[in-house]
């Protein structure tokens, strides 16, 4: 049995217990991305909390693999979340295929919005972590995301498979679907007014 080969089964054999202290780093890096953002909104006036509710459509590829497979990712991520000003707290779920299995993530996710002179319209830096109960793996990425009015989202996803040990990097492409409803509500009223 070559080395490589013994690692792999270690790997699988003993998965559990070692996303554990992975998954505790995880959360230590999002509590401290969530303490500069409060000391950094901390100076902004403070409007009305409002929900989001975020999906997104990523795919990519994972780099350094050591066999001769394809380092396909996708997924679709679900992320309801509290906007409080710029930054937004939120849960993350949804299914996840990283080539040749399906699994399903779930974690949580932190980001700050950045406006260009129109409101709406900027760039957000998010953080995320997730757990692949399935691969029993947790994950890491960072996000930069160009924003239209929260209707268009299209983001790049640099991001670290700790049980893989891998580095990832993934684009996406989605929607608020609060900001939609609020359009559509909005078009709806004004056509009742004519």
């Amino acid at each position: 049995m070559d080395g490589a080969t013994f690692s792999e089964s270690k790997r699988m054999s003993h998965p559990g217990p070692a996303a554990l202290p992975r998954l505790c780093r995880m959360f230590r890096a999002l509590l401290l991305l969530a303490a500069v953002s409060g000391a950094y909104l901390h100076a902004l006036p403070c409007r009305a909390q409002s929900l989001a509710f975020t999906l997104d459509v990523e795919q990519g590829l994972q780099f350094g693999m050591d066999k001769p497979r394809t380092p396909y990712l996708f997924g679709a991520r679900f992320v309801p979340a509290l906007e409080l000003e710029r930054a937004r707290l939120g849960l993350v779920f949804g299914p996840a295929y990283r080539n040749p299995k399906w699994d399903f993530a779930v974690g949580g996710q932190l980001s700050l919005f950045f406006p260009f002179s129109v409101r709406d319209l900027g760039v957000r830096l998010a953080a995320q972590g997730e757990y692949l109960p399935v691969a029993k793996s947790a994950r890491m990425s960072m996000g930069i995301l160009a924003e239209a009015f929260g209707l268009l989202r299209i983001g790049l996803w640099p991001g670290y498979d700790f049980e893989l040990q891998r580095a990832e990097l993934t684009l996406s492409i989605g929607v608020d679907l609060m900001s939609w409803n609020r359009l559509i509500a909005g078009g709806q009223e004004t056509a009742r007014s004519y």
